[in-house]
């Protein structure tokens, strides 16, 4: 099964709208955007994703003063992420692309 619906859980003081367009960009359907955990609950029942994309880093990087440069997807801010067609520990599932430290990775090189 092919992972195409997607929730996107962020932060309340993060925006999520350079992600969704993104995602939107490679295809994939952003079925809805939450600001929380408590916001996000009731739409996975609703809108039944296939994934939720959860920025789990903003916080830590609140706390260590650090928010400016890292914890969200914004531009200009450093980031590591993966987007793979299934879980990254899965033998199986390819990687799509690849940003490391907030530069793309050319995954044909």
């Amino acid at each position: 099964m092919a992972i195409r619906r997607i929730l996107i859980v962020g932060h309340e003081t993060s925006e999520p709208g350079g992600l969704e367009n993104r995602l939107t960009a490679l295809g994939y359907e952003v079925v809805a955007v939450a600001s929380s955990f408590d916001e996000a609950g009731p739409l996975v029942t609703s809108v039944a994703p296939d994934l939720a994309v959860v920025n789990a880093e903003l916080a830590p990087a609140e706390f260590m003063g650090m928010s400016d440069r890292v914890g969200s997807l914004e531009p200009g801010k450093d980031a590591t992420l993966l987007i793979t067609t299934g879980s990254p520990l899965d033998y199986l599932s390819d990687i799509e692309q690849a940003y490391i430290q907030g530069r793309e990775f050319d995954m044909l090189a």
